[in-house]
């Protein structure tokens, strides 16, 4: 078997070059100091030998700004300050009537945790429409990041409303009222989520 002995004594030329290997004189033994109790654990020398590099093939696209816009990256912008996402935003925002401005993340967030529960339609709408936002908007930008075609601002509001409407409409139990009944033609969604009278 020359494949294993070569494999062997080219794990053991690896280990005698690293720096894991040492001799204890109080256990007069090796000791792999990979590992916190001295047994060899595989993880801690695939660690050690692996090929260390300090970018990856895709880091070239994470240094150049925004990718809608090129503007200074961080959460707010994306989500929030970017002409594209700001875009989608207002479109979502007039679609739910729901007129808010200037959106920053952990405002948004607070701003949602202490609005928008319990189980009004409005508000589950929102709750829904916040998440699907944000996630539409993550999707088109490593979709950007990774090579794929840009969507417009019109294709990415049209699918949150989708997804929106489609999870809308597996709700159960939603109280009658007036105000239900006018969101619920404004999104299309079927009387049967409404609970029998």
């Amino acid at each position: 078997m020359p494949g294993v002995r070569r494999k062997s004594s080219m794990v053991l030329r690896l280990v005698s070059e690293t720096s894991l290997v040492s001799f204890s004189d109080r256990n007069d033994m090796w000791v792999w100091d990979g590992s916190p109790d001295g047994r060899f654990v595989q993880n801690s020398l695939w660690e050690a030998i692996r090929p260390w590099s300090e970018r990856v093939p895709w880091a070239k696209w994470m240094d150049n700004g925004c990718v809608f816009c090129s503007g200074v990256k961080s959460q707010d912008h994306l989500f929030f300050h970017c002409c594209y996402s700001a875009q989608v935003w207002r479109l979502v925002l007039q679609k739910l009537k729901a007129y808010r401005g200037g959106l920053v993340w952990q405002e948004e967030r607070k701003w949602c945790i202490r609005n928008l529960g319990g189980k009004f339609l409005k508000r589950r709408l929102m709750r829904v429409a916040f998440m699907c936002t944000v996630y539409t908007i993550w999707q088109e930008w490593n979709s950007r990041v990774f090579g794929g075609t840009p969507v417009s601002v019109d294709l990415i509001y049209h699918k949150v409303v989708s997804i929106v409407h489609d999870i809308a409409c597996s709700w159960r139990g939603v109280k009658r009222t007036k105000v239900n009944w006018e969101i619920s033609l404004e999104w299309s969604l079927s009387h049967c989520i409404f609970s029998p009278s």
